[in-house]
């Protein structure tokens, strides 16, 4: 692992692109929260009633589609750009080819900055939000597929951390699959240009589904746990594990939540076959942490 510490150095131009993209990336979350912000002034439609002395006539906990949209636009980025953190940081760890990596960078970014604008600035008809999701997808699933170290533990870290980037990638596609099943979707777009609104034939948006969100809650639990095992499984390497132990470890909780997302959303079983694959997962990170926390105390 030694060896890899000196790609992470300014003068290796795929660490700075790296940087460039990633600061990029959080500077453009973080204005998207403006732009819900200014939604909700123009609209004078806010989340909770303390919020509603912020200026007249305003009103609180009332949807409104255009709100619902910008939200719709950051829990999105959300849901993707950590998981790029990983994969490309993972990526820079292969010292690839300093043209392939600035692409694939450059190409991530530019399809996310895309993604926000067709979806909630400028909203354009389908494939086109579609089409920049996939590209950013594609970028994430080629920057996870090469993984050679010298480390066991490394490379075991590297590797199960990539197979849950590409589950959590590939878990969108159950709930797309589900939504053109069932013919709901979540923007008026979506429905194609005859079914405009809720109250039309054939396609709908907005409207509910017991299987779209069973499948939209599986997506949810993944994003409250992996990012932190991402977390406790870093801290956890950093003490010197046994390459075994760590490799059983590593194993074990990428083996429990593709378990829980098949038990939740694919072949629905009982509990408490959810709540055991859950918490063989959770007591694996929690282990990790503690053991990282008592030893750099």
């Amino acid at each position: 692992m030694a060896d890899n510490i000196s790609v992470f150095t300014l003068s290796n131009s795929v660490f700075r692109i790296y940087l460039i993209c990633i600061s990029i990336l959080v500077l453009k979350v973080l204005l998207l929260v403006l732009l819900i912000a200014r939604q909700r002034f123009r609209k004078k439609i806010f989340i909770s009633p303390e919020d509603v002395v912020l200026t007249t006539d305003a009103e609180w906990g009332k949807p409104d589609p255009d709100i619902e949209r910008c939200r719709r636009a950051h829990l999105n980025d959300l849901e993707n750009i950590p998981f790029f953190c990983v994969a490309a940081f993972a990526f820079i760890c292969t010292n690839p080819a300093p043209w392939l990596a600035h692409a694939l960078f450059l190409t991530y970014t530019v399809s996310r900055i895309a993604h926000t604008v067709v979806y909630a600035v400028v909203v354009l008809p389908q494939p086109t939000r579609a089409i920049v999701w996939t590209v950013g997808m594609a970028v994430d699933s080629s920057i996870t597929s090469i993984m050679d170290l010298n480390n066991p533990v490394f490379r075991a870290y590297l590797f199960y951390s990539s197979v849950l980037v590409l589950k959590v990638l590939l878990r969108v596609d159950l709930i797309g699959r589900q939504r053109f099943k069932k013919r709901i979707f979540i923007s008026p777009e979506d429905t194609g240009p005859e079914d405009t609104g809720p109250e039309d034939t054939g396609a709908k948006w907005g409207k509910e589904d017991p299987d779209i969100e069973r499948c939209r809650r599986a997506h949810l639990n993944d994003l409250e746990n992996i990012l932190i095992f991402f977390v406790a499984a870093w801290v956890f390497m950093c003490t010197n594990p046994e390459p075994w132990f760590a490799h059983a470890l590593f194993l074990t909780y990428t083996v429990s939540r593709i378990a829980h997302t098949v038990v939740y959303a694919v072949v629905v079983v009982p509990q408490p076959a959810l709540a055991i694959a859950w918490f063989v997962g959770w007591v694996i990170t929690i282990y990790m942490a503690a053991q990282g926390a008592l030893y750099f105390y």
